[in-house]
């Protein structure tokens, strides 16, 4: 329940990670840096796929790892990598040919959104609020899942709750403003999908099976390759799961 509090819907992404790390594997994801642009990165512990967990609304920046990832794939060790459906097919792209020991898991993706109106505005609340953030995350779940309550804390101790359109983030988000040109005649979101494994929220799952509902979060696993259906399969025991239409 922790793990699942933590994520941005039911927790399946970390169930996917820590499985690569228990056979010695390493796990590619975007993270926040010190100043709150989002990165790519790799870790092969657990306690490193932590920071990988939730929704970052931003495009982030990939920086070496397509290379890193291959040196990895190379010597043996078990890969996964995870982002946006542009940065798998760009992973792809660079890699030229499927690997046995690569897992590629993507997200259904709405668009990345800007990193410079992204920090303005960091900004405009650290003004509101006259303090540092410290801490920031997007779909927070103490008001429910369905609520989207973004929390920032800030190091003066003031804490702030962005619930719905009042956020001035999730506004422009929400009424496309603010995601790359791109974005908008996306060639990789749709079907069929370039990744052995799409997540994402499974919103309606109330309409559904209410059993899988309680307003913490519920994942939707998309299984797109033999080898997608195969890694599922390795942690079917530690999730309560359903095949819906």
């Amino acid at each position: 329940e922790t793990v699942r509090l933590r994520s941005s819907s039911g927790g399946i992404f970390t169930l996917l990670a820590e499985k690569v790390i228990d056979e010695g594997g390493v796990v590619f994801g975007a993270r926040f840096d010190k100043d709150w642009n989002v990165i790519h990165s790799w870790t092969d512990t657990v306690e490193g796929i932590a920071a990988f967990r939730g929704s970052k609304y931003m495009q982030s920046t990939i920086g070496d790892t397509y290379r890193e990832a291959r040196e990895f794939i190379k010597k043996g060790r078990k890969v996964l990598f995870s982002g946006t459906p542009c940065q798998i097919a760009g992973l792809k792209k660079f890699l030229r040919k499927d690997y046995d020991n690569l897992i590629i898991v993507d997200f259904i993706c709405r668009g990345v959104n800007s990193p410079k109106v992204y920090r303005k505005y960091l900004d405009s609340l650290e003004r509101k609020h006259g303090g540092k953030v410290v801490y920031v995350k997007a779909k927070n779940k103490e008001l429910g899942w369905r609520n989207l309550t973004r929390k920032v804390v800030f190091d003066n101790g003031a804490v702030y709750y962005g619930v719905s359109m009042e956020d001035d983030f999730r506004r422009g988000y929400h009424t496309n403003v603010f995601c790359r040109p791109s974005c908008y005649k996306c060639q990789y979101k749709d079907f069929p999908r370039i990744a052995d494994i799409t997540i994402a929220d499974y919103w309606g799952i109330e309409k559904v099976d209410k059993n899988l509902d309680n307003n913490i979060g519920t994942s939707m696993i998309l299984l797109n390759s033999k080898k997608g259906e195969s890694y599922f399969e390795l942690i079917q025991d530690k999730i309560e799961w359903k095949e819906t239409k």
